[in-house]
């Protein structure tokens, strides 16, 4: 009896650790009302740090997306004249396609003759095709790690890139300018929760500022999501293509988190009727969405101040959002140690019906027919899982290379995007809902 009590009592004293490791540091709120209420937008100019209009042939693949969207925006704003967005579906946005710049090629890039055909077709304008491709397209399921979903992520996100490489390499002239969109998941350390933060001391694990002259992650090492493992296999698609006919690449890691509307954090915020909180006295560096744009149209340009976009806690990220919402917002702390146990049965109990419902696929459906990873009746319960909690420490993203070399330079504030997605949602402008909805 009392060598039960004294095991219940040592599991209740562990889990409490995990507990007080996951919650993070306590730190003040960095914004005050004061603050919040002198900031603006609506003077930002979008194309002031951007490269003039060269009226190129541009594509964006995953024109339709979040990034793509802003991209094609910004690409018209700088005034270009021969714009195709490539993606399953046309972007929600009307104004977008109201362009005369702008026309829609439907294309599924897990296919490589559709994605070919989307990107030799020549433009009006120019009577040649595309000779700048900006590929966005991703399959984002960050909340995943188990290997029966990796098919899932590893089609759209490695097979989709080795198409649109060797369509640039192929179908398109000698000397085209491809620019991925990757993501700093890449080259952030796994979180090893049951550590307990003793592993601080220790490299990967002590490095709160990320930049390009770290050292490359090991296997175990690098976040395990299903999403991360597969933009790392993408990067190496990309960089073995660079001088393949010509071919200039070049990759971009936005991070940690990409804001603007439609987003995760600020739009989901603002639509769901209560928001679970978790993580939230992290402090991490955030990048608007234009801004993300921006750093695609500078990749040819240099010379840029090497200074540093700071990091907020997503506390105050959500603060600055409640300060401008047009209703109150009800935020839900709930404790992420209890959530940390659920999402490990919430990847046991998915594991196990997937493989208990493979055999009932094959033998009615035959052949290789399988089940979906994520049951529509779960919804958006399927998130719960795991790797959602890569996110729980602080990250700092040094841009100080990207402003040097790409001559990037962001002007858009945390609170200030905060404003902006607020304002634009209010207007009913941004159309698509929230990143956080199920796609299916």
């Amino acid at each position: 009896m009392l060598l039960e009590a004294a095991f219940l009592l040592a599991l209740a004293g562990y889990l409490y650790a995990i507990h007080v490791r996951m919650r993070g540091p306590d730190r003040p709120n960095e914004f005050t009302p004061e603050q919040l209420d002198k900031v603006r937008w609506d003077d930002i100019d979008l194309t002031a740090n951007v490269p003039p209009a060269t009226h190129k042939g541009y594509a964006v693949v995953g024109g339709s997306g979040f990034v793509g969207t802003y991209l094609v925006r910004l690409l018209i704003l700088r005034g270009e004249s021969s714009i195709r967005i490539i993606d399953l579906r046309p972007p929600t946005d009307p104004t977008v396609l109201a362009s005369p710049a702008v026309t829609f090629e439907p294309a599924d890039i897990t296919s490589p003759h559709s994605v070919s055909a989307a990107l030799r077709t020549p433009f009006p304008a120019t009577g040649a095709p595309p000779s700048v491709v900006f590929h966005t397209a991703a399959s984002i399921r960050f909340w995943e790690r188990a290997w029966h979903a990796w098919p899932l992520s590893f089609n759209v996100n490695v097979l989709g890139t080795q198409n649109v490489v060797a369509a640039c390499r192929d179908a398109l002239p000698r000397g085209t300018v491809l620019v991925y969109t990757s993501t700093c998941d890449v080259v952030l350390a796994a979180r090893k929760f049951c550590r307990l933060g003793f592993d601080r001391g220790v490299w990967p694990w002590s490095r709160k500022v990320l930049s390009d002259g770290d050292a490359p992650l090991g296997r175990h090492e690098a976040h395990q999501s299903n999403y991360t493992q597969s933009k790392m296999l993408a990067e190496r698609v990309v960089l073995d293509a660079n001088g393949q006919n010509g071919m200039r690449v070049g990759i971009l890691r936005p991070g940690y988190t990409i804001t603007g509307p439609n987003d995760r954090l600020l739009a989901s915020s603002l639509t769901l009727p209560r928001i679970p909180t978790i993580g939230h006295r992290f402090k991490q560096t955030s990048i608007c969405v234009w801004d993300v744009a921006a750093a695609h149209l500078c990749l040819a340009h240099r010379l840029s101040p090497d200074t540093q976009s700071p990091a907020r806690a997503i506390r105050d990220v959500r603060s600055a959002l409640a300060h401008f919402a047009r209703r109150a917002l009800v935020l839900d702390d709930v404790p992420e140690a209890i959530l940390f146990v659920l999402a490990h049965l919430v990847e046991a109990l998915l594991f196990v019906r997937f493989w208990a419902l493979v055999p009932v696929y094959r033998l009615l459906w035959g052949g290789g027919a399988r089940p979906g990873a994520d049951p529509g009746w779960m919804g958006e319960g399927v998130y719960l899982q795991p790797p959602l909690f890569e996110f729980l420490e602080d990250c700092v993203v040094d841009d100080a290379r990207a402003r040097r070399v790409l001559g990037y330079e962001p002007q858009w504030t945390v609170e200030a995007t905060a404003k902006y997605a607020v304002d634009t949602m209010a207007r009913e402008k941004a159309g698509g809902g929230h990143g956080l909805q199920m796609k299916r």
